[in-house]
């Protein structure tokens, strides 16, 4: 609201020296942060007044942010779940998915025979090849950005309900050629730095990804074929905010700009999932401001109002909600088989927020060139985790730029003067960085990393070292229902699963799409009445790292050794069926390429610390630039050392 037309006729107005010259810093002042009406510190003397106010008065509910949250459900088929979830949400619009049929194998070999060819040809190039290679590039470049406005046109003309299919179909062809702008930008990027001499990057680049991929091949095991389900839109979640300008605001009403931006992802399918790039904005809302002020509470409103009268039932900020990008394969496999994996081909972007990204029983793959930006990253999966090479900065427990900026804010909100921050303290301690042993990063299995710059600033762990289950007697309930369902749907005639894995004891997502992968999942045979397991095995203990390391906090890596503990107590009356168990015999194995230490003839710095009976034993390749394993350089007892990176 703003003040309407007035008259004000005063008598006898008289300055000093002392009020003109605070006048005019209260100008200042009122420019800067103000509505741009003049301060006047003038002493006035007779009957005039101003009583001109203004009042924005709200008894109802004000909310914001329609677009804040974003879902993607996807059914057991592998097909987009339009139907009301659990806790009433549904998948949004917009969002599609295709499918494809590939072959990792092929896919992993054609790719490592590229990047040896790359390696080779490193020296060999002249100037002119990298002009003529470079503009061939760019020339395909703008044939595909060329095709894909094209198809863009095409699909903004079809209708969303009856050309569903060709849309799926446009929008999947447009996917691959975005994808193949990406490489060809990749390419474009290294032929600059060859052109700038920068032979030595490129080859530590090259030698990343050439480990990264030995590492999936060794990891695939007979999963070669497989069929994935491909994100085909890019999602973004963002919130609102809430402007007011006023003389006062008052009411009993309610103030909605949460800031709780969310994005979804759950795939109950036994099929492989590709994400697309997820982005919740730096400055995604949440916020309440009050002639240009930020509040959050009647209190603050009142110290503002021309007359106190603010006594709103809810306020809702992004002070009391945090955004979050969830990602989550939750299939429960049968038998043997293992989960499908998670393929994160576009970047995440959460800076104020959360990154959760879980496969239940498959493996998380991160794409080269793919960043995770969050304040919080949590990757947790039942068998492996790759993340490719980035260039930049990789942080593993969250962004630190975000943490640091978090901390000033709040410092600065303290006020400067009265600031006292204590004793000397670690970054770590400083900025508030969780400590404790709860992993960042959690695999059943094994991990390789590798980044440009690397920083292991949380706890890394490869490996689950134990497994609890106490089956309690109130879950007979549950059976005794599905037995009913699966009596009468088998005399009926009626096609129902057998082995029925939805019971409430096994891991499910939360409400933040956070799932536990080590609970134990328990099935129940409806044709023999009776309890099973899962194949239980104690896996990983190998954890390998690439690039220049860096701690700027709390870095802990930890990885299975020895024999795990398997303990089950089953309370009910029903049989109790045992799967494959396996508490392993693991030799605990972390591999460190350091590309900011070298050897003696300039190589990266291997390290391979392993737990060799009662010790743990550190070996390089610093003399020779090959790893000896033979001579350890240090030997410790018990099972812990320290990797120290470089200042």
């Amino acid at each position: 609201t703003h003040k309407g037309q007035r008259s004000v006729i005063g008598y006898g107005v008289g300055t000093d020296h002392y009020r003109e010259f605070l006048a005019e810093i209260g100008q200042a002042v009122e420019d800067a942060v103000g509505d741009g009406e003049e301060v006047s510190l003038k002493i006035e003397v007779h009957s005039s007044t101003n009583r001109a106010v203004t009042t924005v008065d709200i008894d109802g509910t004000v909310s914001v942010g329609v677009e804040n949250k974003r879902y993607l459900y996807i059914d057991a088929d592998g097909n987009v779940d339009t139907q009301e979830q659990a806790d009433g949400t549904v998948t949004s619009e917009g969002i599609s998915i295709s499918r494809t049929e590939e072959d990792l194998r092929s896919s992993i070999l054609e790719r490592l025979r590229e990047l040896e060819n790359m390696e080779d040809s490193l020296g060999n190039y002249e100037t002119e090849q990298f002009e003529q290679e470079k503009n061939e590039l760019l020339a395909e470049k703008a044939d595909k950005r060329a095709k894909i406005s094209r198809m863009e046109t095409e699909r903004a003309g079809l209708d969303p309900r009856k050309d569903a299919d060709q849309i799926a179909v446009i929008t999947g062809l447009i996917g691959v050629l975005e994808g193949r702008i990406n490489e060809i930008d990749i390419r474009l990027d290294e032929l600059t730095i060859l052109t700038g001499e920068g032979t030595e990057q490129l080859t530590l680049r090259y030698g990343a990804e050439i480990a990264e991929l030995q590492f999936q091949l060794s990891q695939l095991g007979d999963r070669s074929n497989v069929t994935v389900l491909n994100v085909n839109e890019a999602i973004t979640a963002r919130s609102g905010n809430i402007y007011v300008t006023a003389d006062s605001l008052v009411g009993t009403g309610e103030l909605l700009a949460p800031g709780d931006a969310t994005i979804k992802i759950d795939n109950k399918s036994p099929y492989f999932l590709r994400t697309n790039k997820m982005t919740i904005p730096d400055q995604a809302g949440g916020k309440i401001f009050f002639n240009k002020v930020s509040v959050t509470s009647n209190e603050e409103i009142n110290r503002r109002n021309f007359s106190a009268g603010a006594g709103f039932a809810a306020m809702l900020t992004t002070d009391n909600t945090t955004p979050q990008i969830s990602v989550t394969n939750s299939y429960v496999p049968a038998g043997s088989e293992w989960g499908p994996d998670i393929f994160v081909d576009g970047d995440i972007r959460n800076l104020h927020g959360s990154v959760a990204i879980t496969s239940l029983r498959g493996s998380v793959q991160i794409k080269d060139g793919v960043n995770l930006v969050a304040d919080t990253l949590n990757i947790n999966a039942g068998r492996n985790l790759v993340i490719g090479y980035s260039q930049g900065f990789t942080s593993i427990a969250g962004d630190i730029e975000a943490r640091w900026r978090e901390h000033l804010e709040w410092v600065e909100g303290q006020g400067w003067i009265a600031y006292d921050p204590g004793p000397l303290k670690k970054p770590g301690d400083f900025i508030d960085i969780p400590a404790g042993d709860k992993p960042s990063i959690l695999m059943a299995n094994n991990i390789f990393i590798a980044a440009e710059y690397l920083n292991i600033n949380g706890v890394i762990q490869s490996g689950i070292p134990q497994y609890n289950l106490v089956i309690e007697k109130s879950l007979e309930s549950e059976l005794i229902a599905y037995k009913q369902r699966y009596d009468q749907a088998k005399a009926a005639g009626r096609p129902i699963d057998r082995i029925y894995t939805g019971l409430s004891i096994n891991p499910n997502p939360d409400e933040n799409g956070h799932i536990d992968i080590t609970k134990v999942i328990v099935r129940y045979d409806a044709e023999d009445n009776c309890l099973e397991l899962e194949p239980i095995r104690i896996m990983g203990g190998y954890l390998e790292l690439y690039g220049h390391i860096m701690n700027t906090s709390a870095g802990k890596l930890q990885v299975m050794d020895g024999h795990g503990v398997i303990d089950i107590t089953n309370n009910t009356s029903y049989t109790l069926r045992l799967g494959d168990m396996n508490t392993g015999n693991i030799e605990g194995t972390i591999k460190i390429t350091d590309t900011a230490k070298k050897t003696a003839n300039g190589a990266p710095l291997v390290t391979l610390i392993k737990r060799v009976g009662q010790d743990v034993k550190t070996y390089n390749n610093y003399y020779t630039g090959v790893l000896d394993l033979e001579n350890p350089i240090s030997t410790a007892f018990g099972r812990s050392t320290a990797y120290n990176p470089l200042p």
